[in-house]
């Protein structure tokens, strides 16, 4: 496969070409405009030359008397044309007959072919310029009386070679100013183009796995902002990153965890199971194995339920919409006063009056989780309000250590001596999750013998919004 050329060679190519077509240009705007100053010289010189011609032949025509032969007229240009400076040539023509000649061309033809008037001092001339045997000539030619023509032809053939030389010179230095220019773009735009290297250099490392890789760049051009947006590019791939091995750890914490919560009870189920169907058992320790075995069961479909729950929440997205804080009040009251009362719990609920944004499912599942663990905890008190978009849930139960206070959250966690063992540690991680559902999180503040304060921050609903507010958790 044809490998392809760099960006840099490509500039390269595309810098000199265009230089190369300016220098073009220039060098035949300057060619072509010296050589017609120089051809535009030559005529007004050479027409000043024939004028002068002309009127010495006229007025020495004009000594001799009229009518004039044509043999007494070549005389008289003979006698002109041999005092004529170095470089003119004389040729006088009568009828298209020439009577003299000393240029070696036939200045009649080619005035008749292609030439230009020129005027001067009122008198009419033609113009033109001819190449012969590799030589340039001027021909600047009068007409007088008697079908005579009076012509003047200058050699040009050195300042015509300047032209040439001059046109030589430009390609030549055209040439080396385009070898130089493009070497020099080359090195400029190796430079220049460097962070487009460290970016790709870069992007070859995060694709191989190093996602802490970094484009270094001071520049404040577009490159430089390309730099930029590469870094926050890579920055939110990484924390992206980071977010799914997170998960990944704690979703393999979780499995673990579940596992090993869920060997006790499987083995004693298992035991029983097999004494109950091998063993000879009276009726006392068979209402026991039954016993149990209906405990353990039960105890499995607590720890599933609540499984269940923390993976669904865990995904979830959710949409929040007004809720009116008297409904579900009074939704909480109808769930925890019968427990309450049965369990001699003292139960205060006080939601006020002002509207927010929430799902009344999940928070009615949070409040319900924070019961359950205060009454695990000993409370007697049970206290939730709801005031200026802070609903705060407390309890006077014995409380949780600070030193685990930041551990609680997590699945399984059962840390705290201090509270019995008839849960799983998966009713606060629930609780978290809602919270975060909600746009927020679980504070929790707990003091060891004076019982526990958990916090979260609800959305205030405004009225003059027609759209309910959307949150949701990836993990």
């Amino acid at each position: 496969m044809k490998k392809a050329l760099t960006l840099r060679l490509r500039l390269t190519m595309a810098t000199v070409a265009v230089l190369v077509l300016a220098l073009v240009v220039c060098c035949i705007v300057i060619t072509n405009a010296t050589q017609r100053i120089l051809k535009n010289d030559a005529i007004a010189d050479t027409a000043a030359e024939a004028l002068h011609l002309t009127a010495q032949l006229r007025e020495n025509l004009e000594a001799v008397g009229s009518p004039t032969s044509d043999a007494v007229a070549r005389y008289l240009f003979i006698s002109l044309a041999v005092q004529a400076p170095a470089g003119s040539s004389y040729v006088l023509e009568a009828d298209g007959q020439g009577l003299f000649n000393n240029a070696g061309l036939s200045p009649a033809a080619l005035l008749d072919q292609k030439s230009e008037a020129v005027t001067l001092e009122q008198q009419e001339f033609r113009a033109g310029f001819q190449e012969v045997a590799g030589r340039h000539y001027c021909v600047v030619g009068a007409a007088m009386e008697a079908d005579r023509l009076v012509s003047v032809v200058r050699d040009m053939t050195a300042q015509m070679e300047q032209v040439s030389l001059l046109r030589r010179r430009c390609t030549v230095i055209g040439a080396a100013a385009a070898v130089t220019a493009g070497g020099l773009m080359l090195l400029f735009l190796t430079m220049e183009l460097r962070p487009l290297r460290d970016l790709q250099q870069s992007s070859a490392a995060i694709a191989g796995g190093d996602y802490e890789r970094r484009v270094q760049s001071g520049r404040q051009d577009e490159l430089g902002l390309v730099a930029q947006s590469f870094n926050a590019m890579a920055q939110a791939v990484q924390a992206h990153i980071d977010a799914v091995e997170a998960a990944s750890r704690e979703q393999n914490l979780l499995l673990h965890a579940l596992s090993h919560e869920m060997r006790t009870p499987v083995t004693a189920i298992s035991g029983y199971a097999y004494a109950l169907t091998h063993l000879h058992m009276n009726e006392a320790q068979r209402a026991e194995a039954t016993t149990f075995l209906e405990s353990e069961s039960r105890r499995l479909e607590r720890l599933y339920t609540k499984l269940t729950e923390l993976l669904t929440v865990t995904d979830t997205k959710i949409e929040l919409t007004p809720l009116r804080p008297e409904a579900l009040q009074k939704q909480l009251h109808s769930l925890l006063r019968p427990m309450a009362e049965e369990q001699g719990i003292a139960l205060e609920i006080r939601l006020g009056s002002d509207t927010f944004l929430g799902d009344a499912d999940l928070l009615t599942m949070l409040v319900t989780n924070l019961y359950d663990n205060a009454r695990k905890a000993g409370a007697k008190h049970f206290r939730v309000v709801l005031e200026a978009g802070t609903l705060t849930v407390s309890d006077d139960g014995c409380g949780i250590p600070k030193e685990i206070q930041n551990k609680i959250m997590q699945p399984f966690y059962q840390g705290d001596s201090s509270r019995n063992h008839e849960g799983f540690g998966l009713g606060l991680s629930l609780c978290s999750r809602i919270a975060q559902l909600h746009g927020s999180a679980l504070q929790v503040h707990s003091e060891v013998g004076k019982g526990t304060t958990f916090t979260t921050l609800l959305q205030l609903h405004d009225d003059s919004q027609t759209a309910p507010a959307v949150q949701s958790i990836h993990h």
